[in-house]
């Protein structure tokens, strides 16, 4: 017992000497390890254009989104396909293929999906879901977030009125429970027909490291205070 008792004092001792200089943290502080596992999403970067995803919005690749809201297209620069669009290359590499949106309900009563697909994923696992995010007309800005199976998941993005090729990302971490296949939606909350375009790219859904927790110093020293009361009664 008293050998036993003697391991204990000499393992919390060692904990407290080695968070002696290190910088406070706060008791279970959740984290994630940087995610390098390969994107789920097929086709996230446009670079194989409008193809492996659905939408609210008719596709219309034909150059010309003006002046009917509800269209998308997939090209290069947005003002190639609307005459009143900014003129900026995609997030990628600059001269590579975005998601060009003309936003807005009007006239077929278009619903807020702006981007969708399918992905499979592991149960009781940590994703974290991207999408960057450039608006192309300074009014009436986007409000874009996620939704998975149309649940709305994380933050509301407005999207900026810089429409210099102001790319802005929109990031959330999502949990999977027991779901084996889900559908990872982009939604956009603003139904206004007048200005509401911007475009989308490097949409990504990867996993992530596993939650860990840290404990508090202050649990350390009183780990080493009961070490240390125990081995002056047994001493």
């Amino acid at each position: 017992m008293k050998k036993a008792l003697s391991s204990i004092f000499a393992f919390a001792t060692i904990l407290l000497g080695a968070r002696a200089n290190a910088v406070p943290i706060t008791m279970l502080d959740l984290s994630y390890s940087e995610s390098t596992s390969k994107n789920l999403v097929f086709n996230g970067d446009f670079s194989a254009g409008d193809t492996g995803f659905s939408s609210d919005y008719s596709s219309d690749n034909s150059h010309n989104l003006y002046p009917v809201p509800a269209r998308y297209a997939v090209g290069q620069d947005p003002s190639e396909h609307h005459s009143l669009f900014s003129s900026f290359g995609d997030r990628t590499t600059g001269d590579g293929l975005m998601m060009i949106v003309n936003g807005g309900s009007f006239p077929e009563g278009a619903g807020p999906v702006v981007w969708s697909q399918t992905i499979d994923v592991v149960p009781d696992t940590n994703y974290q879901l991207s999408a960057w995010i450039a608006s192309t007309i300074p009014t009436e800005v986007a409000r874009l977030q996620f939704a998975i199976n149309s649940e709305v998941t994380g933050p509301i993005l407005t999207a900026s009125t810089d429409t210099s090729g102001f790319w802005e990302n929109l990031s959330t971490t999502w949990y999977s429970d027991s779901n084996t296949s889900v559908e990872f939606s982009l939604m956009n909350h603003n139904p206004a027909w007048l200005g509401n375009d911007f475009a989308v790219d490097d949409i990504s859904f990867r996993e992530v490291g596993t939650q860990t927790s840290v404990p508090e110093p202050s649990i350390l020293i009183g780990l080493g205070a009961i070490a240390f009361m125990l081995r002056r009664k047994l001493s």
